[in-house]
């Protein structure tokens, strides 16, 4: 396969309408051949619950986990002292975060848990000569994306074991803004 469309949705955090106004415009066009979600579904909207209904009705969607998704998996704050990404646990932010997504968890339920369990951690695709990487933040670590030092040891140690690729992608959520960022053949 010399080309393909992906559609990517993420860090959705239980905007309803967002996610409905988002599937309206990919719907709209013919040419998609893969929708990806790159996590962070569920924590810190109002929604989840229904959220979780209009996810579990998209067909042939690959989703990934986001670091929100994990902490619903690993019940976060059961811990005795949970930290975010390195946040203070004595911090007001941290302990509103940690019982947002307990409460997440509790209007989701089980099924909800298990839908974030299936998700898987990164999708990688090969086309022509191009590898595409995809991922809530970086396959290491799902909380931070990579630093360019990073992105490129990576890319070359990619191009290295595969010497038929190219150029690589690499499209990533999390960080709620966008970023488009091209060093030598990655292109971020």
């Amino acid at each position: 396969m010399k080309a393909k469309t992906f559609a990517i949705i993420t860090d959705i955090h239980s905007n309803l309408e967002s996610l409905k106004t988002s599937l309206e415009i990919i719907n709209k066009h013919q040419n998609i051949d893969q929708l990806i979600c790159l996590g962070d579904c569920f924590a810190l909207g109002p929604e989840p619950e229904k959220t979780l209904e209009v996810l579990k009705s998209i067909e042939d969607c690959i989703f990934l986990r986001g670091n929100h998704d994990r902490y619903i998996v690993e019940s976060l704050w059961e811990s005795e002292k949970p930290t975010l990404e390195g946040m203070d646990p004595g911090d007001p932010i941290t302990k509103a975060i940690v019982q947002n997504e307990k409460w997440t968890a509790e209007k989701i339920g089980q099924e909800g848990i298990d839908f974030c369990k299936d998700m898987k951690i990164a999708h990688r695709e090969v086309i022509g000569e191009t590898l595409v990487e995809f991922n809530h933040a970086w396959f290491k670590r799902d909380d931070k994306p990579p630093s360019a030092t990073e992105a490129l040891k990576w890319r070359d140690q990619v191009i290295e074991s595969n010497p038929e690729i190219k150029k690589v992608v690499f499209v990533h959520g999390h960080v709620h803004v966008p970023r488009n960022q091209t060093i030598e053949n990655l292109l971020g």
